[in-house]
């Protein structure tokens, strides 16, 4: 009983208890089921790890019987792994969810070999966006216009943490045809452009790799006279590009590698992932 009041007070109980009572799919990571035991760069010693253990257990006893009477499956601790400077590459979850949706959700988690960007490490970087974009444009109105489909989750995020007035359009383009290369050849489905004469512009991709699409999108935006044109992305990839494109505002720097999860994809699955991984390479092949 006293170790669940030591954690009754935090946010994450009322998350948790929001996932049981709607019997969504939910993950709830041991950097909050266990409050205070990781310190603030989340590594732990031996003995905080067995207190990990023993809150994760505790978190179990308490929400087990509010699934009684519903469609939930017993919650399960799941190890998936991540990357810090420790050495240690795993983290644990509890993972609530439905038990028709249980299956093919771990099944997708597994097929990631290895998390980099965690739910609460992509909040905390949204926050500094949203704060540097609204200092930027604090005095100008801006025109947002987000690349489908990857950046709607991205796009949705970070647009709720800037207060300010602004305008939102979206392009819907292709360059990777269901492939994990880009083929270099970029598909506008739109047959219009964005009013965006004289305005100040943000474009908001979820990627920027090779540069073919962002550079193709700008020259595209460039022909309808805007006042001026930023990319902001989630994820830079460190490599030479084919073409020459810089973000003004860039979420996480990351090696040339194929990531899905938070609205990236794999011949359209894993977007709906709550954090970004790296996808095993055998599954690419």
């Amino acid at each position: 009983m006293r170790e669940v009041f030591s954690i009754f007070w935090h946010k994450a109980i009322e998350e948790l208890l929001h996932i049981v009572s709607c019997a969504r799919i939910g993950i709830f990571h041991n950097d909050y089921a266990a409050t205070g035991v990781l310190n603030k760069d989340r590594y732990r010693s031996v003995a905080q790890a067995a207190l990990v253990d023993l809150r994760l257990d505790v978190v179990g006893d308490f929400v087990h019987p509010l699934a009684v009477g519903t469609n939930l499956e017993c919650f399960l601790v799941n190890t998936h792994p991540i990357q810090n400077n420790t050495g240690r590459n795993t983290s644990r979850a509890l993972i609530f969810a439905g038990a028709d949706g249980l299956i093919p959700y771990l099944s997708m988690q597994g097929d990631l070999e290895r998390v980099l960007f965690d739910e609460p490490a992509i909040n905390r970087r949204l926050d500094e966006l949203a704060d540097q974009i609204s200092n930027d444009y604090r005095d100008r109105e801006l025109t947002v216009i987000a690349i489908l489909n990857g950046s709607l989750m991205f796009m949705a995020d970070l647009l709720r943490r800037i207060p300010l007035p602004l305008k939102l359009d979206c392009l819907s383009v292709a360059s990777y045809h269901g492939k994990a290369q880009t083929s270099g050849e970029v598909i506008f489905r739109h047959l219009a452009l964005p009013d965006v004469i004289d305005r100040h512009i943000l474009i908001l991709d979820d990627i920027l790799d090779s540069g073919q699409t962002l550079a193709a999108i700008r020259e595209k935006l460039e022909t309808a006279k805007p006042r001026n044109i930023r990319i902001c992305v989630l994820l830079s990839k460190k490599k030479q590009r084919a073409r020459h494109v810089a973000g003004d505002y860039v979420g996480f720097e990351i090696e040339d590698e194929f990531v899905v999860g938070y609205g990236l994809d794999f011949m359209e699955r894993y977007r709906n992932l709550p954090y970004i991984g790296v996808l095993r390479k055998e599954l690419i092949a």
